[in-house]
């Protein structure tokens, strides 16, 4: 069931299923409980250089046997161990040889028993069940089954795990580190192309602030050219009008003066000439202008919502595996024309518009002769592409965006070949000669 509790293998991270009983039903790990027995049994002589023997409980001992997990045995207990025939062939080492030999334990072919019978030796491996078993796990709960004994069918499980379980992880691990390898490639590929595209980017937008600034000094430029034209006249009227006025100020005072001050006779002798110099004046002032001769003549025009639009679309980050080549045929015939559509995505998904200009599609025959391309937009980011073949080879269409290859592409398209109907007139105009 599924709510049944489970745990993780720390080694290899596989998920158990536990049974009712818990953790007692899982199988018992002999390598990681030898190893637990060999740091206890040196802890055991570091801790006491002399333990007693595990046999009579009495002596200090003198040995340690290998295959019985690290026993220890006093000069008493040894000589009847090497005297019985059960364990006359035992490994034993010497106290000082064990504590030399960290591994002695670990590598020694030591004697398992039964976690269901303690008294059993571990001798037997059930094939259907596929675990170790003792003499009376077979007459109890394993005596339909197929067994054997251990020392007869472990030279060919070895040779089997040898030659076949080790070479299928072999395969597999080589799989894995070409596919480890690919992924460290392709993830500095992509750090590269970050990097090129940031760079690429940095580099468009300083050409265009150059061209922006460029534009500013024109501008600048002509608005200061006709700034000087409009002031021209401006100026020259201005110089006029200050002339006039200086005239008519001092004739102004002089005829003033001369009225006040002057004696009768004084006052008719330069009649004459009061009245022509006004009478110059006024025809003076008559033909000069009485308002401005120039308005200010320009004024700039921002077509900034146009300019927004084209900043917007300015740079589209395209999504390179949502872009592709849809209903490409699969054959073709000489001189009729072959068209498929092509699908541009950002990164939101969002069609591409307006983006003929960054397609690149490419078609190369047999012979890499290249044919030429139309790209023409049909709908919001569907384009179509099409090409006439002259060529009977089969051609090779590559279409990148940006010199990256979309998804589906490159592709192959192969000639047709010819139909039945062209193979009976061939054949028949072939019978006639």
């Amino acid at each position: 069931p599924r709510d049944r509790p489970a745990i993780n293998c720390p080694l290899c991270r596989a998920e158990v299923a536990l049974s009712d009983r818990g953790i007692e039903t899982l199988p018992s790990n002999f390598s990681a409980t030898r190893l637990v027995e060999t740091v206890q049994l040196q802890d055991r002589l570091e801790q006491n250089r002399t333990p007693k023997c595990d046999g009579c409980k009495e002596n200090n001992a003198v040995a340690s046997c290998c295959k019985c997990g690290g026993f220890f045995l006093c000069e008493n207990c040894f000589k009847v161990h090497k005297q019985l025939p059960s364990t006359k062939n035992h490994s034993i080492l010497s106290l000082d040889e064990f504590m030399q030999s960290k591994t002695s334990l670990l590598t020694a072919n030591r004697l398992l028993l039964c976690e269901r019978h303690p008294q059993e030796l571990l001798k037997l491996y059930c094939k259907d069940c596929e675990m170790l078993v003792c003499r009376d796990c077979v007459l109890v709960r394993h005596k339909s089954h197929n067994y054997s004994f251990v020392d007869e069918i472990i030279e060919e499980e070895k040779a089997h795990l040898q030659d076949v379980t080790l070479k299928e992880l072999e395969e597999i691990l080589t799989g894995a580190k070409e596919t480890i390898t690919s992924v460290e490639n392709t993830q500095a590929t992509v750090l590269s192309n970050n990097e090129d595209q940031l760079a690429q980017m940095t580099a468009n937008f300083e050409e265009i602030k150059c061209m922006l600034d460029k534009r500013k000094d024109d501008l600048s430029g002509e608005i200061g050219q006709i700034t000087e034209d409009d002031l021209y006249p401006l100026q020259k009227q201005q110089k006029d009008l200050g002339a006039l006025k200086i005239n008519v100020e001092n004739c102004y005072k002089f005829t003033k003066k001369t009225l006040q001050d002057g004696t009768s006779l004084e006052i008719m002798s330069a009649k004459k000439q009061m009245l022509e110099r006004t009478k110059y004046l006024q025809e003076l002032h008559k033909n000069s202008p009485t308002s401005p001769v120039t308005k200010p003549s320009t004024t700039i025009c921002y077509q900034l919502d146009q300019l927004k639009e084209i900043f917007k679309n300015l740079a589209i980050v395209v999504d390179l595996q949502q872009c592709s080549v849809e209903d490409a045929p699969e054959t073709f015939r000489v001189d009729e024309l072959v068209r498929f559509h092509v699908v541009l995505k950002d990164t939101k998904s969002r069609p591409i518009r307006n983006a003929c200009g960054i397609i690149n599609a490419e078609v190369i025959a047999g012979d890499e002769s290249v044919t030429s391309t139309v790209v023409e937009s049909i709908t919001e980011g569907n384009y179509a592409v099409e090409f006439l073949p002259k060529k009977v080879d089969d051609h090779v269409v590559s279409i990148k965006v940006n010199n990256n290859y979309i998804s589906k592409s490159p592709l192959r398209i192969a000639h047709a070949l010819p139909t039945s109907a062209a193979l009976s007139y061939f054949s028949d105009s072939d019978s006639s000669f």
